[in-house]
Parts: structure tokens; C-alpha cells; sequence
């Protein structure tokens, strides 16, 4: 077995051996699977050490929640105690187990301990190793454009809050995704102007530019960016992203301006400026398109591998790192980018 492949089968091998010389109650691969949200065969692949896959961080802390104590297996069915009701023993325990479980899965990845220098860039940037808190924020569609919305009057009996959210499309494809990769940690969506102080200091996630998203024009206020994101609508060569000294980048549409054919979207990864201990994520194209061709970027499971892939080694070490992209449109639907093809990438900074 080759370096990588022995590392790849650490946590296969520690899960495996929790799980099979668990005392009293015998814990099966189906029973482990249904507490985690699993099938059976998902939990055979993370404990196979010839053929091992990494089970995501998010799932390794649950796992440390199930077996830091006996309460959590009740016959047949496992129910992981929450760690504030855990007594001052399995609370050791889980802390213990937690900590071993996630080097080995660092180490497993390639990803840095979480005492050492924090880098913007991970394996999967939708995993959260810390377990902390994510917001993921939408901007709100404009009192001329909600009147265009059916369902959008508080009065009418069919009100649906969601029909008045920029970006509702991108918030449903991160929402799943984020809650299947980080099971452990606490996922909120917000629309701009409602957020909770103690959102301000979890993992943010802000989709939409400034033009819809008031957010995202607050923190730009708080930190530099080379990148000008307000995508300037009103001006008569239409919207752009700018990037000074360098150019501008507009959209491409056709049939006098009515039909998208590609748009410019930004990704940012960098420390939360209000909350520099977690992170700061925006996804930002000019039209609603791009916001959700860049959450598919690292979503979509034929693509999100190899550019998850790109930014880590692109951008391996930098606190903060961004890239402007294409987005193609292609018979009314959004296209993926492939990032590790150098014509999607318009832009890319620090470097």
C-alpha cells in the first residue's frame, strides 16, 4: 500500500475498530449508517482500508458523539448525545475522540492542523472542520420586482416568504449541501438586513453581489478586494465587473440584451471580518446565473472535486484568494465552470 493510500486508511481503520469493539451493545454498519443520515454501503467504504474514502470532517465529529457514550446506542437505534448533555467523563471522552478523529483526517487530506496557520483554501471548502455555526445570506428582491412575484403580499393566503429572496435556487442547492457535508454544525439561511449578532460570528456565506445583496456591500466596505464588484447596471455599456488596471469583464447576451448567453461571477474564500476565527465565502454573478453556476462550481458532483481540487493547490497557504469566472447559459440552463480549464478563469488573485 502506497504513503497516500496508508494515510487514506487511518481513519478507515480507527472507525472501524470503534465500531467493532464497542462495549455492550453491538453497533452494525446499517445501525451507524441510519444515525448518520447514511446508507450501509457508505460506512463500508469509509472502513475499507484497501479501498478507503475519508469520511467527511462534519461526520467524524458526529461519530465522536455517538461513541463517547454507551447512552447513545439503545438496542438497535443510535441517538448521538448533544455535547452539552454529556457529563464531565464522555465529555472527555468526546473531546478526546473528536481531536484524534480529525488529525487523522487532516493528515488523510492534506489539510493543515487546526494549531498551525490557517489557510483560506481546504480539500472541500464547504467543510467546516470546527465545527462553528454557517450563515448562508441572500439579498431581497426590490419592491418593484416583488410586485412582479406571485405570493409575495404578506396578506395574500398563499404568502411565501421565499418567492421575495434573491438567489433562492443557489440558497437550495448550498443549504443541502452544506447540512449533508458538516451534520454536526448548525446551518441558518438569512435574507440581508435580518441577520442575528450571533450570526455575524459564524462561517458566512454571502450570495449575490451588492447591488442585491446588503451584505455583501457592507463587508466590502470592511476589507480590501481587487476586484470591483458592483456590477454598475445603469451604465450605458451595461453591467461589468471591473478589475483596475486590468479591464472589465461583462456579461454576453444576445437578442438585444434579453437572453443570457454567459455571465461573470466572483468566488472568495477569506477570514470573516467580523469573526476572523471563521470564514467569509462570497458567491457573486452579475445575474442570478452566475451566483448559481459558482455555487455549482463546488456542489455539482461531476465538477466539484477537480475544482475544489484547483483551489487548494492554486491557492495553497494564502489567508484570502478570489477568482472571477465565465458561467455559460446554454438552452435556459446554467452551466458548470471547470476551473481547472484556464478559459473559465477571467481572473485570479493574489498572484
Amino acid at each position: 500500500m502506497t504513503s497516500a493510500a496508508t494515510q487514506k486508511a487511518d481513519p478507515a481503520r480507527r472507525t472501524s475498530a470503534t465500531r467493532r469493539t464497542w462495549p455492550g451493545s453491538k453497533v452494525t454498519q446499517p445501525m451507524l449508517g441510519e444515525a448518520l443520515g447514511l446508507s450501509p454501503a457508505s460506512i463500508s467504504v469509509w472502513e475499507s482500508v484497501s479501498n478507503p474514502a475519508v469520511p467527511p470532517a462534519g461526520h467524524l465529529r458526529t461519530y465522536a458523539a455517538i461513541f463517547a457514550t454507551p447512552r447513545s446506542v439503545q438496542g438497535r437505534v443510535i441517538r448521538p448525545i448533544p455535547p452539552a448533555d454529556l457529563t464531565p467523563e464522555e465529555a472527555r471522552r468526546y473531546g478526546e475522540l473528536e481531536r484524534e478523529l480529525l488529525e487523522l483526517h487532516r493528515a488523510a487530506t492534506g489539510q493543515r492542523s487546526a494549531s498551525g496557520p490557517r489557510a483560506a483554501a481546504a480539500v472541500d471548502p464547504w467543510e467546516f472542520a470546527d465545527g462553528g455555526a454557517v450563515t448562508i445570506v441572500c439579498g431581497g428582491l426590490s419592491a418593484k420586482l416583488r410586485e412582479r412575484m406571485p405570493y409575495t403580499d404578506p396578506d395574500d393566503p398563499d404568502y411565501t416568504d421565499l418567492y421575495s429572496w434573491a438567489d433562492p435556487d443557489s440558497l437550495v442547492e448550498l443549504y443541502g449541501h452544506i447540512r449533508e457535508h458538516n451534520p454536526g454544525s448548525t446551518v441558518n439561511y438569512r435574507r440581508s438586513g435580518h441577520l442575528a449578532s450571533d450570526d455575524y460570528a459564524s462561517h458566512l456565506v454571502l450570495l449575490g453581489g451588492p447591488d442585491f445583496n446588503d451584505e455583501t456591500r457592507k463587508v466590502l466596505r470592511r476589507m480590501p478586494m481587487p476586484v470591483t464588484l458592483e456590477s454598475s447596471r445603469a451604465t450605458e455599456e451595461g453591467p461589468y465587473y471591473e478589475v483596475p488596471g486590468a479591464g472589465r469583464h461583462h456579461p454576453v447576451l444576445i437578442e438585444e440584451g434579453s437572453v443570457l448567453l454567459e455571465d461573470v461571477a466572483c468566488f472568495y474564500r477569506g477570514p470573516n471580518p467580523y469573526s476572523p476565527d471563521r470564514t467569509l465565502t462570497i458567491c457573486a454573478g452579475i445575474y442570478g446565473r452566475g451566483t448559481f453556476g459558482i455555487v455549482r462550481a463546488l456542489t455539482d458532483p461531476s465538477r466539484r472535486q477537480g475544482n475544489a481540487r484547483f483551489l487548494a493547490e492554486r491557492f495553497a497557504g494564502q489567508p484570502a484568494f478570489g477568482l472571477l469566472s465565465r458561467v455559460l447559459v446554454e438552452d435556459n440552463r446554467t452551466l458548470t465552470p471547470d476551473w481547472t480549464r484556464p478559459e473559465f478563469r477571467l481572473h485570479e488573485w493574489p498572484g
